[in-house]
């Protein structure tokens, strides 16, 4: 596949200055030949834009470069064997069905990319259409919501309708109850967990992870994609902790964080059941019936917010704002999100910890990683990989 040159023009939100130009030229060169780059900008040259503008330019390009690669390559597939319908006899029949395997061989690999390209545009298409209703459906309760003062006399009409609907088809008009089984989807427990997964042996599109050291860095860089074309354009995730992203007051009012992933966690695998409890007499007890789980996680729930998150790019505060405002889980849908994202914004500490970054399902192979503020890496490897011990823990050890 012939590689892409720098384009001339970049899609800055202004005319940029030759430092930024070079910048993102050289950033597009290295993007495309696979290579390490290692880029220091003076402050207040506006490297977050040309980091952006540079990376998201190679992005959208590369991705429809290889596609149409993929389609030429289908194409002449298709036009060489058409020409090599009569088998070979000559002394060289050896090499010429040798050199027929490997060009076979070539045409499977590239067919099922072309396969894997294909699908992954229905899904968007899918993700955009669902995300259209997502959003009607918001605009419609938060309607609802303005027109509290009139409530009684709304379902004054609702009924009214209801009884004109029901005398025009000899009352054979649906239930409300009724109607919401036609308009919701129904899934088992057994049917989410094979849904998910499934999703996590799909390992979706071309991703640029970009990682930085604080949430507040993280966000400062997504608010500057909303300033360029690609807020409108590009699918973007920003990933963080249960701390940062829990909606649920009863889990984030614990402060600490393992306190917060053990508790969400236990909610989450929650189920309806019984609870023994001590009678006031203090001798018999009784069973009572609890309803466990976190309120704010569904599968279904969750996933519509995954949609929402990916048509349109938010930060943490936003992705929180979003959550309480649908009563939905955003730290859970951030992590749905990742399979269909072309940018996934996160820490340094959940790309470089493998164990977390297996949770949450991300592959670094054939992708992207860059690294803003790289000369707090080693300091983050270092924390990472240490562990502090006092003393008074060693003397508590030795009398034990």
């Amino acid at each position: 596949m012939s590689q892409l040159e720098p384009p001339g023009d970049f899609p800055f939100p202004f005319p940029p200055y030759d430092i930024q130009k070079d910048f993102m030229r050289k950033l597009f060169s290295v993007l495309e030949e696979g290579q390490l780059g290692i880029f220091e900008s003076p402050t207040g040259t506006g490297k977050s834009l040309s980091l952006i503008c540079g990376a998201l330019t190679w992005l959208t390009r590369h991705a429809d470069h290889h596609k149409a690669s993929c389609c030429h390559a289908e194409i002449s597939r298709k036009l060489e064997e058409s020409k090599n319908t009569k088998e070979d006899d000559g002394p060289d029949w050896f090499s010429a069905g040798v050199k027929r395997l490997e060009e076979r061989k070539e045409a499977i690999k590239w067919r099922e990319e072309l396969l894997i390209l294909n699908k992954q545009e229905e899904r968007v298409k899918a993700l955009k259409k669902r995300g259209k209703v997502v959003k009607q459906r918001r605009q419609i309760l938060n309607a609802n919501a303005e027109s509290d003062g009139e409530t009684e006399n709304l379902r004054d009409w609702q009924k009214e309708n209801r009884r004109q609907v029901n005398a025009v088809n000899d009352g054979d008009a649906l239930s409300p109850e009724e109607e919401a089984l036609l308009v919701d989807d129904y899934g088992s427990e057994d049917e989410e967990e094979r849904l998910e997964e499934e999703e996590e042996q799909d390992q979706g599109c071309l991703k640029i992870f970009y990682c930085s050291r604080t949430h507040s860095q993280l966000s400062q860089f997504v608010r500057e994609i909303q300033k360029t074309v690609f807020g409108e354009e590009v699918r973007v995730v920003s990933l963080a902790s249960r701390q940062n992203l829990c909606v649920n007051e009863a889990v984030n009012k614990l402060k600490n964080i393992s306190l917060i992933n053990d508790r969400c966690l236990e909610l989450r695998r929650g189920r309806k059941g019984t609870s023994t409890r001590q009678a006031d007499d203090g001798r018999s007890t009784k069973k009572q019936r609890t309803k466990c789980g976190c309120p704010y996680y569904s599968h279904k729930d969750v996933k519509a917010l995954a949609d929402q998150v990916l048509l349109e790019v938010r930060d943490i505060e936003q992705l929180v704002g979003l959550g309480k405002e649908t009563s939905s889980c955003p730290y859970y849908a951030t992590r749905s999100a990742i399979r269909d994202a072309q940018v996934v914004v996160l820490p340094y500490n959940t790309l470089l910890h493998r164990p977390t970054r297996e949770s949450y399902g991300i592959n670094l192979r054939g992708n992207v990683v860059i690294v803003d503020e790289a000369h707090n890496l080693l300091e983050t490897i270092s924390n990472i990989h240490s562990v502090l011990i006092s003393l008074r823990q060693v003397r508590q050890r030795g009398r034990t």
